[in-house]
C-alpha cells in the first residue's frame, strides 16, 4: 500500500510505504459476553497497525441529534487509528471508532473502516448473503438483522438497497443500507449506539444506530492498494483520493474520489465434480468423461468494480445561520456465478449446452443521496432544517437457459430492474433550560417527513414465461416436463411489477436532567404513523447512578417498533428451486409476492430492559 497525505495547516508531508497482500485492519478483543447473541459486546483491548500517539477529545456530535458539549473534559479514550471511545458518561453503550486508516473502496470493504473497523466495534461481522444480494455489505448488531439497525450519515437517515436478500442465512428476508457505497476515505469517525433507540430514531433502531461522520478537513491524502488471496485469485485495485479547503474562512468543502477493481475468488478447483457429466452410451461411459472439465463450481466472492464518491460542505449565511450540504454517488458492476447444471439435467436442453452450465448473475447498481440543510440557533434554540433524498437502481442480467422454450432458448436474459427512493424531511430543536435543578435540563424536539417509493419493472418474457417444449424420445429426459424461467434467477414478471408508495410522519421529544453530581436521568418519546400500517408511540427511559468515581450503573427501559420495508412487502420473484404448490404436480413459477399475501408481513413491537456496571480503568 502507498499513501500520501499533507495537512495545510500543520504544513507536514507525509509519504508512507506498505506493502501487505491484505488490508491493514483492527482487531478488538471482546469478552465473554459473546456467548448471547444480544449482549452488548464491549471491547476490551484494541491492536492496530498504526500507533496510539497521543489523546483526543471526544465528539461533541451526538448520534443523529443536534450539537452539544462534551460531558467530560478530556474524557479518556483511544485513539489515532485503535480509538474507540466507550462512552463511560453516557446512560446507554455508545462507542465511537476514529481514524479510518484504509482508503478505497466502500465502507463494507476491507481495512480499517469496513469489517476490521466498525464491524467488529459493534460485534458482527458483515453477512455476504446469497442470491442476487451478494455484492452488498451490510452490518448487525445483537445479532438483529441488518435493517434493524439505523445507518446515519452526519446524522441524516441513509437509505435501504432495493434488494431483497434471499436464498440466504441469518440475514435472510432483509434489506439494509448498503455500505459499501460510501467511501471509507472520507470518513473521519464513526459512532455506535449499542442499544434500542426506536424512540428518538424511529422504526429501523430496534437493534442500535450506527453514525457515519464524513471528513471536514482541510488538505489531501491519497492511497493506492494492490493485493491478491494467497491462492493468487481475487486480484484487487484500489485507489483513493481525499481532499478539503476552506471557504472564505467561513465554510468548507471535503471531496472523496475512490474505485476499485477485484477479480473472481474461486475455489472451485479444489473440489472437482466427480459426478457422471453424460448420458451412458450403450450402457458405458462416455469417453468424453474422461477428459471434461471438473471444475463447474465456483464457490468464493463475486468480481466487482466499484467506483463511489462523497463530498461534504458547509457555509456561514449569516453570524447565527449555517447552510450545508452532503451525499454520495456511485456505481457498481459485479458478476457471480450459480450452481452447475449437468449436462443430463432436466434444466438443460443438451444441444444448447452440450457440456452443462452455471448460470452467471450480473448486476449493475446505480446509486445516489445527498442532504441539503440549514441550522443555526435563534432565541436560545438551536435549530435544523433538512431534506434529503436518495435512490437506489439494480438491474438484473443473467446468462442462463430457459429449458421450457428448448433450443430456441436465447442464453442472455435482461431479468428487471428495482429501484428504491427515499425523501426524508426533518426539523431539530434542542435548548437548555434552567429550572432550578443541580443542572440545566437538556430538551430536545423533532418532526419528520419521510416518502418512500418501491418499484419492479419487469424483465423480458423469455426470462419468466414457462414454455411447452418436451424432449423427444431419444434424447436425455425424453417425455419430462421442464422448468420456465432463466435458471438461477428468473425474471421479473409482469403480475410482480408495479409502483409502490408509502408516507410516513413522526414527532419526537427527548429529555435529559443531570439531578445530582453523580445521578441523571433522560426520557424519550417518539409518535408514528404510516399511510400502510397506521400509528405507534414508542418509549424509552434511562438512568445512570455513578456512586464511585469511576465506577457506575447504568440501565435503560424502552419499547420498539418496526414496519416492514417496502421491498418486504412488495417484493416479487420466482427461483427456479422446486416449487410445487397443489393441484399443480410440477414446478411452477410462484412470485414470493403471492405466496407471502397471508397476512404475514406486519409490524412488529418490541420490549426491553438493560442494566450494565461500567468502570473506567485506571491505565485509561
Amino acid at each position: 500500500m502507498i499513501s500520501y497525505s499533507s495537512r495545510h495547516q500543520r504544513e507536514n508531508w507525509a509519504l508512507h510505504v506498505r506493502c501487505a497482500r491484505t488490508p491493514v485492519f483492527n482487531a478488538i478483543l471482546y469478552d465473554d459476553q459473546l456467548a448471547s447473541p444480544a449482549t452488548d459486546l464491549r471491547p476490551l483491548q484494541a491492536w492496530n497497525a498504526y500507533p496510539v500517539v497521543r489523546p483526543r477529545a471526544p465528539s461533541t456530535e451526538r448520534l443523529g441529534a443536534p450539537k452539544r458539549g462534551s460531558r467530560r473534559e478530556g474524557a479518556k479514550q483511544w485513539a489515532d487509528g485503535a480509538g474507540i471511545y466507550e462512552g463511560f458518561e453516557e446512560n446507554g453503550p455508545v462507542g465511537r471508532h476514529f481514524g479510518c486508516r484504509i482508503a478505497g473502496g466502500g465502507l463494507g470493504r476491507g481495512g480499517g473502516c469496513g469489517r476490521g473497523g466498525v464491524n467488529r466495534l459493534i460485534g458482527r461481522r458483515a453477512d455476504r448473503d446469497g442470491g442476487a444480494s451478494f455484492a452488498i455489505k451490510t452490518l448487525s448488531i445483537r445479532g438483529l438483522a441488518g435493517d434493524q439497525t439505523l445507518v446515519l450519515v452526519n446524522g441524516k437517515r441513509r437509505h435501504n438497497t432495493s434488494i431483497l436478500f434471499v436464498n440466504g442465512t441469518t440475514q435472510n428476508g432483509q434489506s439494509p443500507p448498503d455500505l459499501d457505497l460510501i467511501p471509507s476515505a472520507g470518513i473521519e469517525r464513526i459512532e455506535v449506539l449499542r442499544d434500542g433507540a426506536s424512540a428518538q430514531y424511529g422504526s429501523d433502531a430496534l437493534a442500535g444506530v450506527v453514525n457515519i461522520i464524513l471528513k471536514s478537513g482541510e488538505g489531501g491524502s491519497g492511497q493506492v492498494l494492490l493485493g491478491a488471496t494467497g491462492k493468487e485469485d481475487g486480484q484487487t485495485a484500489q485507489g483513493s483520493l481525499n481532499y478539503g479547503i476552506k471557504l472564505n474562512d467561513k465554510g468548507f468543502l471535503n471531496v472523496t474520489l475512490d474505485a476499485q477493481t477485484t477479480t473472481l475468488v474461486d475455489r472451485g478447483g479444489f473440489s472437482p465434480n466427480t459426478s457422471v457429466l453424460y448420458p451412458l452410451i450403450n450402457g458405458q461411459l462416455d469417453p468424453r468423461e474422461h477428459t471434461a472439465d471438473r471444475h463447474t463450481a465456483h464457490p468464493g466472492a463475486p468480481a466487482s468494480q466499484l467506483y463511489v464518491g462523497s463530498y461534504n460542505g458547509e457555509y456561514e449565511l449569516t453570524d447565527s445561520v449555517k447552510a450545508y450540504s452532503f451525499g454520495t454517488l456511485s456505481s457498481r458492476y459485479s458478476a457471480a456465478w450459480l450452481t452447475y447444471r449437468i449436462p443430463t439435467a432436466a434444466n438443460n436442453i443438451i444441444s444448447v449446452y452440450p457440456n452443462g452450465y452455471s448460470p452467471r448473475l450480473f448486476l449493475q447498481d446505480r446509486d445516489y443521496q445527498f442532504a441539503v440543510g440549514l441550522k443555526g440557533e435563534v432565541a436560545g434554540f438551536n435549530w435544523d432544517l433538512s431534506t434529503t433524498p436518495s435512490r437506489n437502481e439494480n438491474i438484473f442480467d443473467t446468462n442462463s437457459l430457459n429449458a421450457s422454450l428448448g433450443p430456441a432458448s436465447p442464453t442472455h436474459f435482461y431479468a428487471g430492474t428495482l429501484v428504491f427512493k427515499e425523501w426524508t424531511t426533518n426539523l431539530d430543536v434542542n435548548r437548555e433550560f434552567d429550572l432550578g435543578l443541580y443542572k440545566p435540563t437538556f430538551v430536545a424536539a423533532g418532526a419528520e417527513y419521510r416518502a418512500d417509493e418501491f418499484q419492479i419493472i419487469a424483465g423480458q418474457p423469455e426470462s419468466y414465461i414457462i414454455g411447452n417444449y418436451v424432449a423427444p424420445p431419444g434424447q436425455p429426459n425424453a417425455g419430462v416436463v421442464t422448468q420456465g424461467g432463466s435458471q438461477g434467477v428468473s425474471g421479473f414478471s409482469p403480475f410482480a411489477a408495479g409502483t409502490f408508495k408509502r408516507q410516513n410522519e413522526s414527532l419526537y421529544l427527548d429529555i435529559e436532567q443531570k439531578l445530582t453530581s453523580s445521578f441523571e436521568v433522560s426520557v424519550a418519546g417518539r409518535y408514528e404513523h404510516y399511510s400502510d400500517f397506521g400509528s405507534t408511540e414508542t418509549y424509552k427511559v434511562s438512568g445512570r447512578w455513578e456512586p464511585i468515581e469511576n465506577y457506575a450503573l447504568r440501565g435503560t427501559i424502552s419499547s420498539g417498533f418496526r414496519a416492514p420495508s417496502l421491498q418486504q412487502e412488495h417484493y416479487g420473484s420466482s427461483s427456479t428451486i422446486g416449487v410445487v404448490v397443489p393441484p399443480s404436480t410440477v414446478t411452477q413459477l410462484y412470485p414470493v409476492q403471492l405466496l407471502s399475501r397471508t397476512g404475514s408481513c406486519r409490524p412488529r413491537c418490541s420490549a426491553r430492559a438493560r442494566p450494565s456496571a461500567v468502570f473506567w480503568p485506571a491505565w485509561g
